[in-house]
């Protein structure tokens, strides 16, 4: 009898391990998984939904462009402006310089995160999920944009990074980020609507009117090489026609 009991228990052991094994090992019925978070319309509208939250500031959910007029006289009066407006603060260390930097990137990385993880399945997905998708590539063209008005040659990013590849990123030729921006807003385009039909959403208008603004600067401006001397390339404003 004993050896029948010990027999029967050391089987129910290895059934309930086996079973163990596969009880545990199943996806978590509460949160989503980070290697396939991207691979519906409802998580994919989520994280452009957080894309969009980089084009505010983080402190009072000010649009960051409205930030520039604010460093004119119609922002600041005369008497106040002392810094910026009078050349008078190193920008390589300013704050306000330093976190609209940093920002432009949080940008990038959030819709970078949508872009890239959505690609696996972005041709079993629906026209609405796709129109997400290309919403995050106007987003971060708009980010790219203001970067390369502000500071000419950037680094690049396109996929997600590493902290490693961070530190050793190198500035990429802007006039190079242009091509690469006035293409991927055409494609994005072609998956929106022409008129949003949701308040404050990217649309064909915005992404077309984005990729017209970023060829004319980069036809007339002189301003990326900085001065009288600086690069343009006139060429790119004939791309509109």
């Amino acid at each position: 009898m004993n050896l029948i009991k010990k027999t029967v228990i050391g089987l129910s052991l290895i059934v309930g391990l086996g079973s163990c094994d596969d009880y545990i090992d199943k996806e978590p019925l509460s949160d989503y998984l980070s290697s396939n978070f991207y691979n519906n319309e409802a998580t994919i509208k989520q994280g452009t939904n957080g894309s969009y939250q980089g084009l505010y500031m983080e402190s009072d959910q000010l649009p960051f462009f409205t930030l520039y007029d604010m460093y004119t006289p119609m922002g600041i009066e005369r008497a106040d402006n002392s810094s910026i407006g009078v050349n008078n603060v190193n920008l390589e260390n300013n704050f306000i310089v330093e976190a609209q930097w940093a920002n432009f990137y949080k940008g990038v990385a959030r819709a970078n995160t949508v872009i890239e993880g959505s690609a696996p399945y972005i041709d079993g997905l629906s026209d609405k999920a796709k129109q997400y998708v290309a919403e995050n590539k106007v987003i971060r063209a708009t980010h790219y944009h203001y970067l390369i008005s502000l500071y000419g040659d950037v680094p690049f990013f396109t996929k997600s990074v590493t902290p490693e590849e961070q530190k050793s990123a190198t500035r990429k030729p802007w006039m190079e980020i242009v091509d690469y921006l006035l293409n991927d807003l055409e494609e994005a385009s072609t998956q929106l609507p022409w008129q949003a039909t949701e308040l404050g959403r990217a649309d064909k208008s915005y992404a077309l009117g984005l990729k017209a603004r970023i060829a004319l600067y980069a036809g007339s401006w002189c301003k990326e090489g900085f001065g009288q001397k600086g690069t343009k390339d006139s060429c790119k404003s004939g791309l509109l026609f």
